[in-house]
């Protein structure tokens, strides 16, 4: 009791720790709308940020979206705006989002949160303040810049020239720290300015072999006509006949072979963990790395590039995933399960090949021919499915090691399926081989088991007299069913002969088989008495399987006692035991006739 309640204390001192930790609170002031692709890059990565972190860190986002508002709403408006909307809450962080964001946010920064860490991505005019509490997150272009270069010389060994397209309005520092980088290189170095559209298409389409296009920014031709850059980007793709690498991640998919590309994603999460570092530290990290590595898969087999050289750490886009990549556990499930389907439908074939031979039996002698041939059959069919099935076993395992150890592909799925389909086709046809051994033609007439029985042992009686063995028939009672005749005088005889092997090897001077056949209702009782020798308790509930015997040594089959149990069963719907009497054996059969 007393452990309890400490066990109780803890859990609840945990709790209150728990529900007590102070929240950490940041602001992202964001420049752009939702609707951007930047934007969209954006918020995924605070998304993943914040579900891969502690639950007591909240993120506030507030856009200018200056692109829809542009001067709409001014900077002492954001001011009030944001002054009364967080009137009681206490930022521990902020994070201002490009230059548009920074010259807004710098007008009222000091009157609202001087006091509060924050860190601009980055305005290059704000370098100015040296305050501790103040990162300016630097883009990092020049080694951008320089890391997509070292790819390029990568991926085109023959490489000698590289086209750069002018940018308009905007990334003429891109194309200043582009052409720094290149001045020690031995290419010829070319620069696309003042085009048209059409022009720029034409000029694409005709460059010389060996060469690559550098694309910046773009908002405009010479004519003035307007463009978003990503479409400009996806218009003069189309035609061009070299590569072109770009610097934002938000090109992707428009025909770019990618680079080290500028990705919102990943300069939202670097910042956010310098920001923590520095509420937790009072330390900012000061390299905060906003590019990634990005190939587009369809571009690089579109300009023959050999996927081998790429880096390691490269992100590749629209690259087409084995569906035993996409989905490991649901191929390993689905495989499984056909390898255990196809194996229960060969196992059901098999036994309804073996019901409907037994079933269809003409008479007791082609039973007893067909049943004592039965095991050879399956003998047969063990032995030609053994190799088979091992070959199974062993690709199964195979296509299994090779899924852990990750080096399965679609070529090896695709062999795997031909060659288990080819050994269940080998399986079926082995089966196919046996299906005509069992086609006795069998009609079900009316008899009464009485009368057949005493047919059964007129049959027999002399050559049982001449052994010294005496069959009496006690209170044989009429009983009628609809069957196969020659089937249960088949189990007679069986039994019959069962009991003379035993009383051969008896030292009784009187050897006598009892039989009696009693009726009650719609069930009949018959029952085969012995005075031989008693079944060893040990072997009792083995005398019925197949190829069982206690004469070996003289030839027995050990097939009639499971035969005459098979039809019984089967055929009319009865059951056989064996007990061990005073004097003997008796073997008892139940029928019920269903009306």
């Amino acid at each position: 009791m007393r452990l309890f309640k400490i066990l109780v204390m803890l859990l609840l001192f945990i709790s209150v720790s728990y529900a007590n930790e102070k929240p950490i609170n940041i602001l992202i002031f964001q420049s752009y709308g939702h609707t951007l692709p930047w934007s969209q890059q954006l918020m995924k990565g605070i998304k993943d940020f914040t579900n891969n972190s502690p639950k007591n860190i909240k993120i506030f986002i507030e856009t200018i979206d200056y692109v829809r508002l542009k001067k709409q709403m001014k900077a002492e408006d954001w001011k009030a705006y944001l002054d009364k909307k967080y009137s009681g809450i206490q930022f521990d962080g902020i994070i201002i989002e490009t230059m548009f964001s920074s010259v807004i946010f710098e007008s009222f920064s000091n009157e609202l949160y001087l006091d509060v860490p924050k860190i601009y991505l980055a305005d290059i005019k704000m370098k100015k303040q040296k305050q501790k509490n103040i990162l300016i997150g630097e883009t990092s272009s020049n080694e951008m810049i320089k890391k997509t270069i070292a790819l390029v010389k990568k991926q085109n060994k023959n490489l000698k020239n590289i086209y750069i397209i002018e940018p308009y309005f905007s990334g003429k520092s891109i194309e200043k720290e582009i052409l720094e980088e290149l001045s020690s290189e031995t290419f010829s170095i070319h620069l696309i300015k003042d085009f048209t559209m059409d022009e720029l298409k034409i000029k694409l389409s005709n460059l010389p072999q060996n060469s690559v296009v550098f694309y910046i920014l773009n908002f405009q031709d010479n004519t003035g006509k307007k463009f978003v850059p990503k479409d400009f980007l996806e218009e003069i793709v189309v035609n061009a006949n070299a590569p072109i690498y770009s610097f934002w991640s938000t090109f992707l998919g428009t025909g770019t072979i990618g680079g080290y590309m500028t990705d919102g994603e990943t300069a939202i999460q670097e910042i956010l963990k310098s920001l923590l570092n520095y509420i937790h530290h009072d330390k900012f990290i000061n390299k905060i790395e906003t590019f990634n590595l990005f190939i587009d898969f369809n571009i690089l087999k579109k300009y023959g590039i050999n996927e081998k050289r790429n880096p390691k750490n490269a992100i590749i886009v629209n690259k087409p995933i084995p569906i035993w990549e996409n989905y490991p556990k649901e191929t390993l499930f689905a495989l499984s399960t056909i390898i255990l389907l196809s194996i229960l439908l060969i196992l059901t074939f098999i036994l309804k090949i073996r019901n409907e031979r037994i079933s269809k039996m003409e008479d007791s002698m082609f039973i007893q021919s067909k049943q004592a041939a039965m095991g050879e059959m399956i003998s047969v069919i063990a032995h030609q499915w053994r190799q088979p099935l091992n070959n199974i076993s062993i690709m199964v395992q195979t296509i299994l090691l090779k899924y852990q150890r990750k080096t399965i592909d679609e070529t090896i799925m695709k062999t795997f399926k031909t060659d288990i389909f080819k050994q269940i086709k080998y399986m079926s046809n082995t089966v196919d081989d046996f299906k005509d051994f069992y086609k006795p033609n069998k009609q079900k007439i009316k008899f009464d088991i009485k009368q057949e029985l005493i047919r059964t042992i007129e049959l027999i009686e002399n050559t049982y007299i001449q052994d010294g063995i005496k069959i009496e028939k006690n209170l044989l009672n009429n009983f009628n069913i609809e069957a196969y005749p020659n089937e249960i005088s088949h189990c007679f005889l069986i039994l019959l002969q069962n009991a003379k092997d035993a009383l051969k090897e008896s030292d009784n001077a009187k050897k006598v088989i009892q039989i009696s056949i009693q009726t009650n209702k719609n069930e009949c009782i018959i029952s085969f008495k012995n005075n031989g020798k008693k079944i060893p308790i040990n072997i009792k509930d083995k005398i019925f399987k197949p190829y069982f015997s206690t004469k070996k040594e003289k030839n027995g089959t050990g097939i009639g006692l499971y035969m005459a149990k098979t039809i019984i069963e089967k055929h009319f719907n009865g059951s056989i035991k064996v007990t061990n009497t005073l004097n003997g054996v008796n073997f008892e059969i139940r029928i019920v006739n269903v009306r």
